[in-house]
């Protein structure tokens, strides 16, 4: 579980080796297994990874994240309040 204030500074998921940190936005998302990384200025405009069936499409900050192999949902309006996660199922609330 991760819970934070303004941003996300770090999510780190030994499993299927993620990190997550931010400033403002996401900056980067390294998954290594599927070979993911997404980088952003502003924000993520859209992440369209065909093989994992991810798609994350975001305006100001990260709407929704589906990873349908390892079921990954993220949702958030200003920030992560927090990450579940069990086996490979994620949900995390932004």
């Amino acid at each position: 579980m991760a819970s934070c204030d303004d941003h996300v500074s770090h999510i780190l998921h030994n499993d299927n080796n993620i990190m997550a940190s931010c400033d403002d936005h996401v900056s980067h998302i390294l998954h290594s297994d599927n070979n993911i990384m997404a980088s952003c200025d502003d924000h993520v405009s859209h992440i369209l990874h065909s093989d994992n069936n991810i798609m994350a499409s975001c305006d100001d900050h990260v709407s929704h994240i589906l990873h349908s192999d390892n079921n990954i949902m993220a949702s958030c309006d200003d920030h992560v309040s927090h990450i579940l996660h069990s086996d490979n199922n994620n949900y995390g609330f932004m």
